[in-house]
């Protein structure tokens, strides 16, 4: 009997790692999870998995294999091509991905292509051992709020008891670039992450922030440029009144640090 590929459903987590949104399964034209027929000669020039380039065109970058799937399908029956893996998630026609290993881990390589790896599954719900396709991470990236899900590889961070962002694990401060961006723990899990640094005393909402060691009170954020301690808030929720709810970029590495009502 024909197996029927499908894309699990996974669970977010409260400040943890982010995941992709949560999908209905779908059906696939491939049986028994077995490799999907050769189209035609194997070019071995390039890495399994790879699609090879148009002839004559320029070298590969690296995410091209990602954006090479995209353009094949398998609905009505078709196959992939060799070394794409068929698969139906989410309710869609069926489609052709990068394959990858679940086992291995949640990123698909190289991280910088915003793929992440979905386990697939049988018709009944089970795993299909080793076996996964890679899809993109339509999580929010970093300093974004986390609704409704953070990017994988990022954790979810109450930065007041109302404003929730997406941040990056660290080991220390160098892992931060971010104008007053600071290296803490979290409670739960056990992960130190980047967040605009604060003090239990210091400026205060619409004071100056200005000076290397001159952190806001605890709940704003020192916007670079104009040094200004602003409240921090989630754009659409309503808490700003006659202000604006802006992001919050520091110009230099281009890291989001969040949104302040301007």
């Amino acid at each position: 009997m024909t197996r029927l590929l499908a894309l699990l459903v996974a669970g977010l987590l409260c400040a943890c790692a982010g995941d992709v949104d949560n999908n209905t399964p779908g059906d696939g034209p491939q049986g028994d999870g077995g490799p999907p027929p050769v189209d035609g000669p194997r070019d071995h020039r390039f890495k399994e998995g790879q699609p090879p380039p148009t002839e004559g065109g320029p070298p590969p970058g690296p995410c091209d294999p990602f954006e090479q799937a995209r353009l094949h399908s398998c609905a009505g029956g078709q196959s992939c091509p060799k070394g794409l893996q068929p698969a139906a998630l989410g309710g869609k026609p069926c489609g052709c991905y990068v394959p990858c290993d679940p086992a291995q881990g949640q990123l698909c390589q190289p991280a910088e292509c915003g793929r992440v790896c979905v386990q697939l599954t049988d018709s009944q719900g089970n795993p299909l051992p080793n076996m996964g396709a890679c899809v993109e991470d339509t999580g929010t990236g970093e300093g974004e709020p986390c609704t409704p899900a953070c990017k994988i590889g990022l954790y979810c961070v109450a930065f007041t008891s109302t404003v929730s962002y997406c941040r990056k694990a660290c080991t220390g401060p160098a892992d931060c670039p971010g104008y007053k961006m600071v290296c803490v723990p979290l409670q739960s899990p056990a992960q130190n992450v980047c967040v605009p640094g604060g003090a239990t005393v210091g400026p205060k909402q619409g004071e100056s922030c200005a000076g290397a060691n001159n952190f806001c009170v605890q709940g704003l954020i020192c916007a670079p440029g104009s040094e200004t301690c602003l409240e921090a808030c989630e754009p659409g929720a309503g808490t700003c009144g006659p202000k604006t709810c802006a992001k919050i970029v520091d110009p230099g590495p281009q890291v989001t640090l969040g949104y302040g009502c301007q």
